[in-house]
């Protein structure tokens, strides 16, 4: 027993990569299985709790008559209501940086705990004046410490709340709103909510509440999506229907009761007020009388007073005119005075300017000559000094000569003095060289003859005379030559001087000329200067002689003058003499005047006074009419009002009916769909290939099955070694991947969520039924398959199961029969051809694994391409316009055309058309959805705007054309489940809906949409519509600078509140989608370490099952390279049919993923790119060509003797 259990981990040592391989296909497998089927559970627990932990309301009551405290009493009596919240809430515009934005205004209740807020920055509001604002509009540059401006749009009498403006302390999140997208509807503005505020109850001027929130503990102890929370929900609410019949007929009577007391008490109060108004009118009217008879006495005096005035003002007029012609004449002779004067002050201006003038002339003349005189001082000063160098160069050289004559004569000298010296010198080594030939003679006869001898002597005698001249002479010689040394010395140095006085005699000269040259130009500038100075000399005397006649003319005229002002200074007196007698008259006759302007004043002022009391009475016959009218009318709108007001009625909510809400369940009911579906086939390519690597395991390892039956063991015991193996790769595989992929795909999967929803906190389940499925399944299926395949193997006989199976014959393939084919292979294609459909099993093990490999990565490409491909569609394809202008509802002609004048002063080529945009809720059968209700002026124009087209056919749409004149969006039809004919019914309000017909189906990817004309929606709602938004298109280009600038000029027109251009709701929903990709990056990594793992798998498998195939290709002779051809070509050709066929496979698995996978307000693309085609072939066959890479190391490795003999 010991021995086989060590067998079987030996087993797992020696084939490590098998182990592995089916350990990490069953982690992969299992993981992406029990992830994705995870998901679904952990949103739902994850909404739960987020839904449990704020307390969030099971039911919402609402009434048309509002609610009272007797409603809250009333509720909290029912059984199964553990608590109960009021709350008042109002839709108003509010207005930040010009830009208006639809917001509902909620009242704060801290005290029931319910519907309970997160205050994500800031706090809670403290004072009347504070607020607290949802997340999302800080997104949109509002920030906490801003003031916001409410105002309401609907024209009501009297403002909700009791402040207009509120600043922002604080940011929140809300369980009422979970989704970041949908907001709801209402009735201001475009129908959509943008924005929430929380404010203190006190603010709201209402006395009734807006609704009541029911909660039950038992509802929330179920899960929120669970059919028990269903079931009892719906049970409580038949509960507060019944009581709402009974709690409205009690509101009804109470406000109709009070309307009609209400009624009473006006009519009373009108009657009185008529009798009171008219008798204050009739005494009005007899004060009127009185004042019109003193007026017309008064008109009567000023008349004769008149007449008196007017010939007093003749006569005063007369002598004015005298003394204005008098005071004419003298003017006039001032004025003559004031300009001769002017004329002499000018003129001595200029004899001022011209004295000026001549003495600075004077001046520079002057200065002139001084300059002059010095500088022919200096030039002859000059010339005097250029005239003794030049002498002095002259007799420099003289000197230079003599000198010249001198060295000539000592150089001769000293020539003559050398040959004399190099004479003697020559006959003194003449005499050395004899001396020393004549000693040398001497030596040898001294040796011949000896010393003694008498010539020996004699020749030593004449040697030492000889020697003794030639010392004497050599002293001589010496003291000549340095006499001749020291002359040459001598005659260098004064040849040296010779030259450097020569140089300088040179540049003396030089400079000399120099010098010379510039004397004679400042000759010829001084004669030039004395030129133009006698020129100006005489200027200056031509000038002085023009001042002295012009300051002659200027004496006389100042006579002139005197004399004409004496005259005129006599005749100002008589005039003043005149004037003051007349001026004394005229002041009596305007004292007279100003008392008959009093008068007339006076009348005057009685008759606006009597103009005004008789305005102000018929001011006050009309007001008092009006009022008794208004009156009257009030009284009869609100007999009106009692008998419009219909019956009071509860509306019971859900929290399905909260945005958002149900739409979580479905994305989670969604990935469940897709949990059914693409896990389960991602589990069974990977089981399949764990089964083939299992089941050729077995079939390898038939002689040591054999051995061990030969030795005793039993059937069972052997089974239990291969079943341990199989079992404990799949086991261990399986649960790692299960945990991992339990925590790992919901995490990513909620987390791309998150971007539409405000849950952020996410909690997992560790469901031990899902691992034990998901597991389970893969085990079991491995052990099944090692049960079945170990059983047949155990069947045999031990003496057959140690001998080797014998090969498959055989066969001639259908490929042989296309002899232009077959006989142009190569001996190692066609063994591969015949080998290929030898071995069916492996062929089809192989293409299904791959094949299943290659679907999943191109579902995981296609689904990229749909997401990506619908900024594109929407965005270019369909919406042609370049933008719309939401503007103010109250916005009169004059105020549209200003805007119609703005676009075309941009673009005189625009097209633009009005519509309506307003949100609705449509429903059929089988559900209900929110859409935009849009309602267009011109239809014909619109359709230009946006292609109206049929997805599949790609025929146009049209107004005209479609059924009942409505076109739907594809999307809307299919959340509805109508098709093209059908009806669907659109609510209106509470208490009014109609049917409409699918009369078209139109291509759409973003949000739902249905186009009607203004006259079908006048036939629906039974009223003309009421256009909020221009769209129109300019051809302006996505250049944002361009865009903003545009943006900036049309909100300076009055009544604009937004413009929206297309290019910029393109970039908004392309953000949007991004955090998509994560997803789809996520399946593409997943596809693809699987095709991995299976490839290098099936590689493994295939090269150990003909390991002895190999080893005889390599005795043969064959080569490392032919080999790995040889056997990777068969495993290449089955890599690209398996991706083939995947192809294919992926095409059907990517649309049913697409189609479960979209959210319920975009609609997926519907096409794969050719280029994800591609791309998922191509990583098919690169991880093949990857695997067989990394296989040839083991090819190499094969031992060519081992493995023959492994039969042994």
């Amino acid at each position: 027993m010991k021995a086989v259990t060590r067998n079987i981990f030996r087993e797992i040592a020696k084939t490590k990569s098998r182990f592995f391989s089916i350990f990490t296909i069953c982690a992969i497998g299992v993981g992406f299985f029990s992830g994705v089927r995870a998901t679904p559970g952990d949103m739902t627990i994850t909404a739960d709790n987020y839904y449990d932990d704020h307390d969030l309301f099971d039911l919402r009551v609402m009434s048309t008559f509002g609610l009272t405290d007797g409603d809250l009493q009333a509720l909290r009596d029912i059984d199964g209501i553990d608590n109960v919240s009021a709350s008042k809430y109002t839709d108003l515009t509010l207005s930040y940086d010009s830009r208006d934005y639809n917001t509902r205004v909620y009242s704060i209740n801290e005290n029931s705990g319910m519907n309970r807020v997160d205050i994500l920055d800031g706090r809670m509001p403290q004072s009347d004046d504070e607020c607290i604002l949802n997340s999302s509009k800080l997104r949109q540059g509002m920030n906490i410490g801003d003031k916001v401006c409410l105002s309401d749009g609907t024209g009501a009498d009297e403002f909700p709340l009791k402040h207009t403006e509120y600043t922002i302390v604080g940011t929140f999140d809300t369980p009422m709103y979970v989704s970041s997208t949908q907001r709801g509807s209402t009735t201001i503005g475009n129908g959509s909510l943008q924005a929430f505020l929380y404010v203190g109850e006190g603010e709201f001027t209402q006395e009734v509440y807006t609704e009541i929130y029911v909660q039950s503990a038992e509802m929330k102890a179920a899960s929120s999506y669970s059919d028990e929370y269903k079931n009892m929900r719906d049970q409580l609410k038949n509960k507060l229907e019944e009581l709402g019949k009974e709690r409205s007929e009690i509101r009804y009577d109470e406000v109709i009761g009070e309307a009609q007391q209400e009624i009473a008490d006006g009519e009373k109060s009108l009657e009185e007020a008529k009798t009171d108004g008219q008798k204050e009118l009739d005494e009005a009217r007899q004060k009127l009388d009185d004042a019109a008879q003193q007026i017309s006495d008064g008109e009567k005096e000023l008349a004769e007073a008149k007449a008196q005035i007017d010939d007093g003002q003749e006569q005063i007029d007369e002598a004015r005119q005298s003394l204005a012609d008098a005071r004419a004449e003298i003017d006039k002779g001032w004025q003559e005075i004031n300009e001769n004067q002017q004329k002499l002050d000018d003129a001595e201006k200029t004899l001022d300017e011209s004295r000026r003038q001549l003495s600075d002339a004077k001046k520079q003349l002057d200065e002139a000559k001084t300059t002059l005189d010095e500088s022919k001082k200096q030039l002859d000063d000059g010339q005097a000094e250029i005239d003794s160098s030049r002498q002095t160069i002259e007799d420099g050289k003289a000197q230079l000569e003599a000198g010249k004559q001198q060295l000539t004569q000592g150089q001769a000298q000293y020539d003559a003095g050398l040959a004399e010296y190099n004479s003697r010198l020559s006959q003194y080594e003449q005499a050395m060289e004899q001396y020393e030939q004549g000693a040398a003679a001497v030596a040898q006869l001294e040796l011949l003859l000896g010393s003694d001898n008498e010539q020996v002597v004699q020749q030593k005698a004449a040697l030492a005379a000889a020697k003794s001249q030639l010392d004497e002479a050599k002293p001589q010689l010496d003291a000549a030559k340095v006499q001749l040394d020291a002359a040459k010395a001598q005659l260098d140095e004064n040849s040296a001087l010779i030259s450097e006085k020569e140089q300088q005699l040179a540049d003396g000269e030089a400079q000399l000329e120099q010098a010379q040259k510039q004397l004679d130009e400042g000759r010829a500038q001084y004669d030039d200067g004395l030129a133009q100075y006698s020129e100006n000399y005489a200027k200056y005397e031509d000038g002085v002689r023009q001042y002295n006649d012009g300051y002659a003319e200027f004496s006389d005229g100042l006579k002139q003058l005197s004399d004409g002002r004496n005259k005129l200074t006599s005749a100002e007196r008589e005039y003043n003499d005149g004037l003051a007698e007349f001026t004394e008259k005229e002041q009596e006759f305007l004292d007279g005047k100003q008392e008959y302007e009093d008068g007339v004043k006076e009348l005057a002022d009685a008759r606006q006074q009597y103009a005004d009391g008789l305005k102000e009475y018929n001011d006050g016959v009309e007001t008092f009419n009006t009022e008794i009218a208004d009156a009257e009318r009030k009284i009869s709108d609100a007999r009106q009002k009692i008998a419009d007001a219909g019956e009071a009625k509860w509306y019971i909510f859900t929290r399905d009916d909260n945005p958002g809400y149900a739409e979580y369940q479905s994305n989670s009911e969604r990935i469940g769909r897709i949990a059914e579906i693409f896990p389960v086939f991602f589990l069974l390519v990977a089981a399949l290939v764990c089964l083939t690597t299992m089941s050729r395991m077995v079939e390898e390892q038939r002689m040591q099955i054999g051995t061990l039956k030969s030795l005793g063991y039993s059937n069972a015991i052997i089974m239990r070694q291969y079943m341990a193996y199989a079992v404990i790769a799949a086991a261990s595989g399986s649960l790692v991947g299960a945990f991992i992929g339990m925590f790992l795909f919901p995490y990513i999967i909620m987390f791309a969520y998150s971007m539409m929803y405000i849950m952020k906190n996410f909690y997992f389940e560790l469901s031990p039924a899902n691992i034990l499925i998901s597991a389970g399944s893969m085990v079991a299926a491995i052990a099944l398959t090692v049960f079945f395949t170990a059983r047949k193997a155990l069947a045999e006989c031990p003496a057959e199961l140690m001998r080797p199976r014998a090969p498959k014959a055989g066969k001639r393939v259908l490929l042989e029969k296309v002899g232009f084919v077959w006989n142009r292979l190569s001996f190692f294609g066609k063994v591969s051809g015949r080998n290929l459909f030898r071995y069916k099993r492996r062929m089809f093990m192989t293409i299904i694994g791959i094949a299943g490999c290659t679907a999943l990565s191109l579902t995981g490409f296609g689904l990229k391409d749909s997401i990506s491909d619908i900024v594109d569609l929407q965005y270019n394809d369909i919406n042609n316009y370049s933008g719309y202008i939401a503007y103010d509802s109250g916005t009169d002609a004059d105020g549209i055309q200003k805007i119609y004048d703005a676009l075309l002063d941009y673009n005189p080529d625009t097209e633009y058309t009005r519509a309506l945009i307003k949100q609705y809720t449509l429903s059929s059968d089988s559900g209900n959805a929110q859409c935009y209700v849009t309602a267009v002026e011109d239809t014909g124009i619109f359709e230009n705007m946006i292609d109206f087209r049929d997805r599949k056919t790609g025929a146009k749409l049209s107004f005209e054309t479609a059924q009942d004149g409505t076109i739907v969006t594809e999307k809307l039809t299919k959340l509805l489940d109508v098709k093209q004919g059908d009806k669907v019914t659109l609510k209106i309000s509470d208490s009014k809906s109609c049917e409409v017909t699918v009369g078209a189906i139109t291509e759409h990817y973003a949000s739902h949409y249905l186009y009607i004309s203004q006259e079908k929606y006048a036939e629906l709602f039974g009223e003309q519509p009421e256009f909020n938004i221009v769209y129109f298109s300019n051809g302006i280009t996505d250049d944002e600078a361009q865009q903003d600038a545009f943006t900036a000029k049309m909100l300076e027109v009055d009544g604009v509140l937004s413009v929206q251009m297309n290019a910029g709701a393109s970039k908004t929903f392309r953000n949007m989608l991004k955090i998509m990709d994560l997803v789809v990056v996520v399946l593409i990594v997943s596809a693809g370490a699987l095709a991995f793992v299976v490839l290098y798998n099936l590689t493994n498998v295939n090269i150990t099952e003909r390991i002895r195939e190999i080893a005889t290709l390599k005795v043969l002779g064959f080569y490392d390279k032919e080999v790995s051809s040889y056997v990777f070509r068969e495993n290449n050709i089955l890599s690209v049919m398996g991706a083939v066929i995947g192809l294919g496979l992926g095409v059907a698995l990517c649309q049913f993923i697409i189609q479960t996978a979209e959210i319920d307000e975009v609609m997926f693309g519907r096409n794969i790119h050719p280029l994800s085609f591609l791309w998922a072939f191509g990583i098919t066959v690169a991880f093949s060509l990857i695997v067989n890479l990394i296989m040839r190391r083991d090819l190499r490795k094969i031992s060519m003797v081992e493995s023959l003999k492994s039969v042994e």
